[in-house]
Order: C-alpha cells, then structure tokens, then sequence
C-alpha cells in the first residue's frame, strides 16, 4: 500500500464556526493512503477525476495525522477529496 502525496496541498480551505473544509487532489491505486494534518473527521467526499474507475470508499484511522485508505476498482487519477473534521 503505497503512501499517497496530495498534489495540491490543501490549496482550498473553509471555515464554518468551528469545523474545517480542506480539498486535496490525489491519483493512486486501492489501498493506497493519504496521510492528512487533521482529526476529528466527520465526513469524507470523494468526486472522481478524470478515470472511468472510481474510488468506491475510504476508510478513516484517526491520529495524529489521520489516514484515509481508498478503495476503488482500480487506479484513480485527479480524485479530489474534501474532508470535514474539527480541527486542522
């Protein structure tokens, strides 16, 4: 499981109150992870990129910097992935 780097680093960013709406662009494979500088996560949306096959779903391991494992049904490119936590 390779671990994925954003290729835009959060270069989106909204506050609302006190919740947090970061975007990252990624491209990869299933079971591939994305190490991200939030926690508290209350929701992930995935909009697929310019591939025919899609992430299906993600899975969250809170810590430090939490981490989002993708399974999709094959390689994905582009898919930008908006997280809403507490903080970050």
């Amino acid at each position: 499981m390779a671990a994925l780097v954003a290729s835009n680093k959060n270069t989106e960013r909204h506050i609302f109150g006190n919740l947090a709406a970061r975007f990252y662009t990624v491209s990869g494979n299933s079971g591939d992870t994305l190490l991200i500088a939030q926690s508290n996560i209350y929701f992930i949306s995935v909009q697929p990129g310019s591939t025919i096959t899609g992430v299906s779903s993600v899975a969250i391991k809170p810590g430090t910097q939490s981490q989002i494992t993708f399974t999709a049904s094959g390689a994905f490119t582009n898919a930008v992935v908006m997280v809403l936590s507490r903080v970050g």
